[in-house]
């Protein structure tokens, strides 16, 4: 059996020859997910699949930031303008 883990991962937690960063410090776990898994004949997991998927878990989170900043510029926008609206004097 072959098991696909990220590079990053197998240093600097497996083999320990790079050292953690404060991110991985802060949170660090136990557990190594695996990415792909696979013997001679078969693949049961692949590492294209999990690429596939993270990137577009990736597109989807910047699109919705996209969205969120349009409608965050939007909301500062109408405040500015119903601040700047005078009450008229009649």
């Amino acid at each position: 059996m072959f098991v696909d883990i990220e590079t990053d991962v197998h240093n600097k937690e497996l083999i320990k020859t790079a050292p953690l960063s404060f991110y991985n410090k802060l949170f660090y776990s136990k557990k190594v997910q695996l990415h792909g898994l696979r013997n001679k004949n078969n693949t049961y997991l692949a590492l294209s699949e999990y690429n596939r998927a993270n990137n577009a878990s990736k597109t989807t989170f910047l699109i919705a930031c996209f969205f969120g900043l349009v409608l965050l510029a939007g909301g500062i926008w109408a405040a500015i303008k119903k601040t700047d609206q005078s009450p008229s004097d009649n």
